[in-house]
This record gives C-alpha cells, structure tokens and sequence, in this order.
C-alpha cells in the first residue's frame, strides 16, 4: 500500500494561512495601507493589489482590518497618530517670535514625518464626502489652540493681526508643505536642490520666518521679537 495520504505535504496551494496576516505588524499594515491610498486614492487603491504587496491574501486582509472603508480609516489614525507625535506642546517661555515660528516648523516637521497625509488631504478635500467628515473630526479639531493663544497673546500686544490659526495652518501645510510632502514637484521646481535633511531644517526656519513677517502688523515690524 503506498503511504502517498500519510506523507506529509510540502506545499499548500492557494492562498496563505491565516497566521500570514497575524505575523505582519499592524504599523507595517497600516504604513503600507496608508501609503496606497496616498499614491492611488480611495477610489484607485486595491485591496487585492496591497495583499499582493504585502504577500498575504486579500482575504486576510479583510480578515483583519474589514471593509476597504474600515481600512481606511484604520490607516488614517495611524497616520494621525503619527502627525501628533510631531505636533508636540509648543514652549510656553521665550519671545513671542520663537514660539510662533515653533509651531510653523511643527506643522512642516509633521508633514515630513508623514507627507502621506498632506496628499491625501489635497485628494479628500476637493468634495463633500464621508470621508472629509472624517478626518476633519479627527485632526481639525484639537490642532490649533496653542497656536491660538499665541496669536491672541501677539494681537493683545499689537504686534500680531488677528489671523485665524486655522488660516495659517492651512498656508503652511498647502503652501510651504510642498517642499516637505510633495518633495519630487518642489525639486522639478527649484525650490529644493538635494532634499536632503539639512536643506529642509534650513527651509522649515525660512518658510516660519515668512509667514511671521506676512503676521505682523505694519507698525510691528521691528518691535515683534
């Protein structure tokens, strides 16, 4: 009698064990997630096609995160957590000018840290969606009230317009973010030569210095710091 059913079987044909996902770190999923719907959008990323990439089954994919939506989700509060960590409390000593431009450089220290972010906030915030909805709750919310109290503080001395920090935000990220999230168009266009880690430290200080000039008000130019 030949032992061929009690010999052992190599090889497992079709997709892999369940243990393939469960083995992968959930922040290598949700990197690798994140950075997908980055560079394809929510519409064009695949969820077999990230499988594939992560050498798991597009089953187990869903096993573990769920629906496309849930792993959307899923990879933009990792990326958020992530934005945080970089958005730390900006001093509360020193001049006025020192601590504006502290939370300037955060906002272009968090983009680098996660530019995946920036993209995907310039490919939601063009319609009204669920989505929108989503991530404004989650990272619009609690971003800006130190900022603001800088503000306030600046405007209260007369040295400061009274600028939403909402505004100023937004400038930073969607203006001189470029360089920090959107590296390859900021060389095509000059504004970079190398990218390297030293340009953008002397570039964050620069763009912080800008804005903090485009603040002040008129009379205020010399007496800011």
């Amino acid at each position: 009698m030949s032992d061929e059913k009690s010999a052992p079987k190599n090889r497992r044909r079709g997709r892999p064990p369940v243990g393939g996902a469960a083995e992968i770190p959930r922040d290598h999923l949700l990197q690798a997630a994140l950075r997908a719907f980055a560079e394809a959008g929510y519409e064009g990323m695949s969820m077999r096609s990230l499988a594939e990439q992560l050498g798991i089954s597009h089953g187990l994919l869903n096993l573990r995160f769920g629906t496309k939506q849930q792993l959307w989700e899923a990879s933009i509060e990792y990326g958020l957590e992530k934005f945080r960590k970089r958005m730390i409390d900006l001093p509360r000593e020193g001049t006025l000018e020192g601590r504006f431009k502290a939370a300037v450089v955060q906002v272009l220290e968090a983009i680098r840290a996660v530019p995946e972010m920036l993209r995907i906030l310039n490919q939601e915030g063009t319609v009204q969606s669920a989505r929108l909805d989503h991530i404004a709750e989650t990272i619009l919310a609690d971003r800006y009230s130190r900022l603001e109290e800088v503000i306030a503080e600046g405007a209260q001395a007369g040295i400061l317009q009274e600028t939403p920090a909402q505004l100023i935000t937004v400038m930073v990220a969607h203006g001189g973010g470029v360089l920090f999230g959107l590296k390859p168009l900021a060389l095509k266009l000059g504004l970079l030569e190398t990218g390297d880690d030293q340009e953008l430290d002397s570039r964050a200080l620069q763009i912080a210095d800008i804005v903090w000039r485009a603040v002040q008000r008129p009379s205020a130019e010399t007496a800011g710091s």
